[in-house]
């Protein structure tokens, strides 16, 4: 039932936001190191969303040419949607009813499977390149996990912790004859 007043108080909506941002600046920190041969491309989250790797060294073996190259093209479209997953997450978790909620849960859901998607897409088992993932990269999975859970529990909306008392309640183990 939609009612005049958003049921959720600010101090819930606010922590779901500030997860949403702890989740955003992990992308911010060094996110994945690929190296093939002895050329490697090591980045932030943003900076793999972005395409934008710093790369150094070089291939030694012509059979290796292009390998972190690729790895890292492949990476870019999925951390790209992980960014901007998390991005709107942290608007739309403001949006009052079960909205909030259910945006914190869907985005936060489309966050955490494109995470699982850049390990996938970075650590392909047909390529010669290696890669070690970084803090950033564990971190942003983990929080995300926590944010999505803490909006399950919004969108679920437990009344015993945070609604206000609404009066006398029944004594269930009372005799009935008081009532």
């Amino acid at each position: 039932m939609l009612t005049g007043l958003d049921q959720r108080p600010l101090a819930a909506r606010a922590v779901a936001c500030a997860l949403f941002l702890l989740v955003l600046s992990a992308f911010t920190l060094p996110f994945a190191i690929v190296t093939a041969d002895l050329r490697r491309a090591e980045g932030t989250g943003i900076e793999f969303a972005l395409g934008t790797p710093s790369y150094s060294g070089h291939y030694v073996h012509d059979s290796y040419k292009g390998e972190v190259e690729r790895l890292v093209d492949y990476a870019q479209p999925v951390a790209l949607v992980a960014l901007v997953a998390i991005l709107a997450a942290v608007a739309l978790v403001w949006i009052p009813w079960k909205w909030g909620p259910a945006a914190g849960i869907t985005f936060a859901s489309l966050g955490f499977g494109a995470l699982v998607w850049f390990h996938q897409a970075v650590s392909s088992a047909g390529t010669f390149a290696g890669t070690e993932y970084r803090g950033g990269f564990w971190i942003s999975l983990g929080l995300v996990l926590v944010a999505g859970l803490w909006s399950v529990v919004l969108f679920l909306r437990t009344p015993f912790w945070w609604r206000a008392d609404t009066g006398p309640r029944r004594d269930y183990f009372a005799p009935t004859d008081e009532f």
